[in-house]
């Protein structure tokens, strides 16, 4: 099982547009997708409503060791989609949903909540090919935890002044861990999100991206586009909402993953 991480320290960036997108996408693709809400805000949660196992918690992976499968009720399809494309939906993601108690990881000890992080994802990846995480913007001994075992991180920024800040950050914290715990980690990029070119100043800060760190820049962007947020609401991906203006946030989102598949290896064009 690959793992993929969305991580920023920033709210509403592109992370839960990311993970759940990512879902849809390799179920698709007929790839057993794990989706790993650790936001407590819980709104990829929300969007993945359907797919949501009942047994297990998201804060549970991190205070105990879990031998169990994740179990999810049976539940009819949606009326904005229909029932075969939603059954091959359901039987490709599996949702371990966020809860309250992801507040208080970092009361408890470090050593315990990584190590049993790292037992509960190896027993989960007998069970699937690819996993995303989305890591809200955690930080503390969540973050840790999963930066000890991810295979990738991408990181969704806006191009605005605040965002850039945090760029040296993340690949400081991103240059510890491969160099100290996990060698194995990539990363994939810094994604520029909800992209606005006919707002001068974002295009001034890609083009300050570029110049500065053009190596770290995921070959990729996605704009600004209202079909994405109509989607999570809807709880369907962008490529099933029937306007003619989510077409280009469709491509675009579908190109992002070909890229993490590549990258990651996971066989979907």
């Amino acid at each position: 099982m690959k793992i993929i991480l969305f991580s920023t320290q920033k709210g509403g960036v592109g992370k839960t547009s990311g993970t759940v997108h990512g879902a849809y996408y390799f179920a698709e693709n007929k790839k057993r997708t794990l989706i790993l809400d650790a936001d407590v805000q819980g709104d990829t949660s929300y969007s993945l409503s359907f797919f949501k196992a009942n047994n297990i918690k998201c804060s549970e992976l991190f205070t105990k060791e879990i031998q169990v499968l994740p179990q999810k009720d049976s539940s009819e399809a949606p009326e904005n989609i229909d029932n075969r494309l939603f059954n091959n939906y359901s039987e490709f993601i599996t949702v371990i949903p966020a809860d309250e108690s992801l507040v208080d990881i970092d009361q408890l000890d470090l050593n315990d909540v990584a190590t049993n992080f790292k037992k509960n994802v190896d027993f989960l990846s007998e069970h699937f090919d690819v996993c995303f995480i989305d890591s809200g913007a955690a930080v503390g001994h969540k973050m840790v935890a999963m930066m000890s075992v991810i295979d990738g991180l991408i990181s969704p920024i806006e191009l605005k002044k605040y965002s850039l800040n945090g760029i040296e950050r993340t690949i400081k914290t991103l240059s510890y861990f491969k160099n100290t715990v996990n060698p194995k980690l990539e990363f994939l990029g810094i994604l520029p999100f909800k992209v606005d070119f006919g707002k001068p100043r974002q295009k001034k800060n890609y083009q300050l991206l570029m110049e500065e760190v053009p190596n770290l820049i995921a070959p990729l962007k996605i704009h600004d586009r209202d079909g994405i947020d109509e989607a999570l609401e809807e709880k369907i991906p962008v490529w099933k909402v029937k306007k003619t203006a989510a077409r280009l946030a469709a491509k675009e989102m579908k190109s992002l993953y070909s890229y993490i598949s590549k990258r990651m290896n996971l066989g979907v064009e």
